[in-house]
């Protein structure tokens, strides 16, 4: 019954585990990302913070993570059901294909939601305000102009980063499964399947870190 429901219900499944996944890593990763913020800010890292306070802004973190995540997955999987039967080639290239303009579709949708947030996060790690209630008063304050623009910024970096992330994840992943001689309906192992995305994230965060 618990396979069966499931099956039936793949979009829920997406949406729990997309938030589940985005509150974990979020969480766990969120020191290294305050650090990022703090070298990159104007301010310089030590006027910003430096290792103080890493967890400044955890909660505004985890308050995006989850819808986002949960947003991001649920169109991710809902636009590769809907476009694999499109795939006439049944190719590696057709299946990356289907992986790219389905990485794009989440982090559009995903993106209403996550700039704000991020904006806000980012302000309280780089410690330009004193309290939320400061940082929250100054995005509703800020003109239009430049919050568009933090839009444009944004939604540029995530596409980048997801259109390199996740069809080299399913490419890795196919190319896995082939070696293991899987079947189409036969998963990978875990470890296996985190290392592909390992992998993938690393090149993808290397290669868009200037647009960041």
């Amino acid at each position: 019954p618990g396979a069966g429901w499931c099956e039936d219900n793949p979009h829920l499944i997406s949406l729990a585990a997309g938030a589940f996944a985005g509150t974990t890593s979020e969480t766990l990763l969120f020191p290294l990302d305050c650090l990022k913020t703090r070298l990159q800010s104007r301010r310089g890292f030590y006027q910003s913070g430096g290792f103080k306070g890493v967890y400044k802004g955890v909660g505004t973190a985890i308050c995006a993570a989850a819808p986002a995540s949960a947003i991001f997955f649920s169109t991710y999987e809902a636009s590769k059901r809907t476009l694999a039967p499109y795939d006439c080639t049944n190719s590696v290239l057709g299946f990356c294909g289907i992986g790219l303009i389905s990485s794009i579709l989440g982090e559009l949708a995903a993106g209403v939601y996550r700039v704000p947030m991020d904006l806000v996060k980012q302000r309280q790690q780089a410690g330009h305000f004193r309290n939320f209630a400061d940082i929250a008063q100054g995005v509703r304050s800020t003109h239009g102009s430049v919050f568009f623009a933090s839009y444009i910024a944004s939604f540029t970096r995530d596409i980048m980063h997801s259109s390199l992330q996740f069809p080299s994840y399913e490419y890795l992943k196919l190319v896995l499964a082939r070696w293991n001689r899987l079947g189409p309906d036969e998963g990978l192992p875990t470890w296996q399947a985190a290392s592909c995305g390992s992998v993938a994230g690393v090149v993808s965060a290397a290669l868009t870190t200037p647009v960041d």
